[in-house]
C-alpha cells in the first residue's frame, strides 16, 4: 500500500506517462487528494490549477452514466454545479476509449466522416470554437465540419436562418457546411438554457444595449431572430405573461457558499412534464441518427441541470439522446466566451 504522498506522487507519475504516450509532452500533470467527496477535489484543482490569468477557464470530465448510484450521481451534478459557480465552461465527453479514431482512418473515409456541431443555445461561443479548433488539428485534416442549427419556435424562417448562420461563419473565418434542423415542437430550448427569467433579462438587455454580446442564454433564432422569424420577434419582458414554461435552474453561488434564495418556485416546479422532457430528449436522438450516425464527433449544448429535480433526471436525458452515437462532447460556457469577427 502507498501513503497519501506516495500515492500521489506515483499517480501523476502514470499520469505523465500516459500523456507522454498521447502526444502531450508539453502538458501539466497534477493530482489531488481529497478525504471527501470527489467534487470537493475537482473544485480544489480548479480554483488551485494555474497562476493568475494563466488559470484554466475551462474543465474537460469524462460522462459517467452511474445509474441507480443516486449517491454518485448527486456528487457528479455538484461537481457540475461547482464549476459552473466558478466561472469555469464544462466540456463534457461520453464516448469510448478508441477516440479519437487514427488519422488514416480518416483518410480512408473521408467523404463521410465529420465533426457535427448541433447548435441550440447560443452560448457565447465555445461551442462553436471547440469543433474548429479541433478541426485544424493534423488527425482531422480531411474531416469536415458541418454545423447544425436547431430551430425551437414554430415562427422561425429556416432559411433566413439558414443565410444569418452562414453569414456569421463566414465573418468568424469558420468553414462549415450548415443545415437547420426543426424541433420546434419540443421543449428542446427549454431544456438546454437557464430560467426564463435569465433568458428575459438578456432579452431585455439586447433590446435597451443593441451592442451588447450577452446572448450566453439565447437560443440561436433568438440572437439572430431580426432576420430568422417570419413574424417580427417580440421578447418576453415583466410586464409580459408567459404560459406553458417556467422551469427554474439551480441557485448560481460558489461551491459551499450559501445563498439568500434556496426557496423553488413549486408553481414552476409542478409544470414540469417528465413524458415531455423524455419525448424531446428521443426527438433529438432521432434527429442525431438521422444526420449524424457517421460522424467522428458530435459537439452540442450541455443539457440545463434542475436542482429541484431528482439526479437520475439529467443521467436518463443524456443517454437517451446521445443513445447509439458512438462520441459526443456537451459544452456549457461560463458567458465570458466570445468568438469575435474582427481579430
Amino acid at each position: 500500500k502507498y501513503e497519501t504522498c506516495e500515492l500521489m506522487a506515483h499517480s501523476k507519475s502514470l499520469l505523465q506517462n500516459h500523456m507522454l504516450l498521447r502526444g502531450m509532452e508539453d502538458s501539466f500533470a497534477q493530482v489531488t487528494a481529497t478525504t471527501s467527496k470527489r467534487s470537493q477535489a475537482v473544485w480544489s484543482a480548479v480554483i488551485h490549477s494555474g497562476l493568475g490569468p494563466l488559470s484554466p477557464n475551462a474543465v474537460l470530465l469524462a460522462y459517467q452514466s452511474l445509474r441507480n448510484e443516486k449517491e454518485e450521481q448527486e456528487d457528479y451534478l455538484k461537481t457540475l454545479r461547482g464549476i459552473m459557480n466558478l466561472k469555469r465552461a464544462i466540456i463534457m465527453f461520453k464516448g469510448s476509449p478508441s477516440y479519437p479514431p487514427s488519422k488514416e482512418h480518416h483518410n480512408t473515409n473521408k467523404s463521410t466522416v465529420s465533426i457535427d456541431v448541433w447548435w441550440v443555445v447560443h452560448d457565447g461561443g465555445l461551442l462553436l470554437l471547440l469543433p474548429y479548433i479541433l478541426s485544424q488539428n493534423d488527425i482531422y485534416e480531411n474531416v469536415r465540419l458541418r454545423l447544425f442549427a436547431v430551430t425551437s419556435s414554430a415562427t422561425e424562417n429556416p432559411e433566413r436562418l439558414r443565410e444569418c448562420v452562414i453569414d456569421h461563419l463566414r465573418r468568424a473565418r469558420i468553414r462549415a457546411a450548415v443545415q437547420i434542423v426543426d424541433l420546434s415542437d419540443t421543449t428542446i430550448a427549454e431544456d438546454m438554457r437557464e430560467a426564463d427569467m435569465s433568458v428575459r433579462t438578456s432579452q431585455r438587455q439586447q433590446q435597451q444595449h443593441p451592442t451588447d454580446s450577452n446572448t450566453h442564454h439565447m437560443t440561436v433564432g433568438e440572437v439572430f431572430s431580426q432576420h430568422a422569424y417570419e413574424v417580427p420577434y417580440h421578447a418576453v419582458v415583466d410586464g409580459d405573461v408567459e404560459t406553458g414554461k417556467g422551469e427554474i435552474g439551480f441557485n448560481h453561488h460558489e461551491p459551499g457558499c450559501p445563498t439568500n434564495n434556496e426557496s423553488v418556485d413549486t408553481e414552476s416546479t409542478s409544470s414540469y412534464d417528465t413524458t415531455e422532457r423524455v419525448r424531446t430528449a428521443q426527438a433529438f436522438n432521432q434527429a442525431l441518427k438521422t444526420h449524424s450516425s457517421r460522424a467522428t464527433l458530435v459537439v452540442t449544448n450541455l443539457p440545463l441541470i434542475r436542482s429541484e429535480h431528482p439526479p437520475d433526471d439529467f443521467f436518463d436525458y443524456i443517454d437517451t439522446m446521445s443513445d447509439g452515437i458512438k462520441h459526443m462532447v456537451f459544452v456549457r460556457g461560463s458567458g465570458v466566451e466570445v468568438i469575435t469577427t474582427y481579430a
